[in-house]
């Protein structure tokens, strides 16, 4: 123990500041940091800059959350993936990224999750977001909604909540690009290998 500290002290920071490692571990390990240490505080600002990579704060990204992400994006064939602490924060994402704002329309399955019609019908709507609600199953529908709206976005679920419906994503695919709206696809039943399994065969 060290001589200079308490107990206490030495409970919660012993084994801190040890040497960088010289070997690599065979498993990803888990960061239960929430702080990153830098030798240089130039380093440190230009991490917090954006002009380095690195890690500041586990807000904004962590070596664990990073290795998810990589795993994520490999497994569904990906360029990158983005992890975020819940469902509707990544569904919030990915309508704003797609260019959901006031002005726009988003053209969404009225079968889908609670919280993700409640932030479509109540919260978006106040920041002057149309949506329209269509049968996702019935492409037909779809098709003459999407074309009539030229929405930002198109968004179902592969498989929807509470009533299991399927959607017919290739086909959803074609209509969302067909206008030049993304297609926001919500898979929380479906693992990415069943799904994409399902849809190579």
């Amino acid at each position: 123990m060290n001589k200079e500290r308490s107990i206490f002290t030495e409970a919660v920071h012993g084994g801190e500041r040890a040497p960088r490692p010289d070997y690599t571990p065979v498993s990803t390990p888990i960061h239960h940091s929430v702080g990153y240490l830098y030798d240089d505080m130039a380093d440190l600002d230009a991490v917090f800059g954006g002009q380095q990579s690195g890690y500041v704060y586990t807000r904004y990204g962590s070596p664990t959350v990073t290795g998810f992400e990589r795993v994520i994006a490999g497994v569904e064939g990906a360029e990158d993936a983005v992890a975020f602490a819940s469902g509707m924060a990544a569904v919030h994402a990915a309508l704003l990224s797609a260019g959901a704002r006031a002005g726009t329309t988003i053209v969404s399955a009225a079968d889908v999750y609670g919280a993700t019609y409640a932030l479509l019908e109540r919260s978006l709507s106040t920041l002057g977001v149309k949506t329209c609600f269509v049968d996702i199953t019935d492409v037909e529908q779809v098709r003459q909604t999407v074309g009539t709206e030229r929405p930002a976005a198109v968004l179902c679920e592969i498989i929807s909540n509470p009533l299991v419906k399927v959607a017919d994503v290739p086909a959803l695919v074609e209509i969302a690009h067909g206008v030049g709206a993304a297609l926001i696809v919500d898979n929380t039943f479906a693992t990415p290998y069943l799904y994409l399994s399902l849809i190579h065969i």
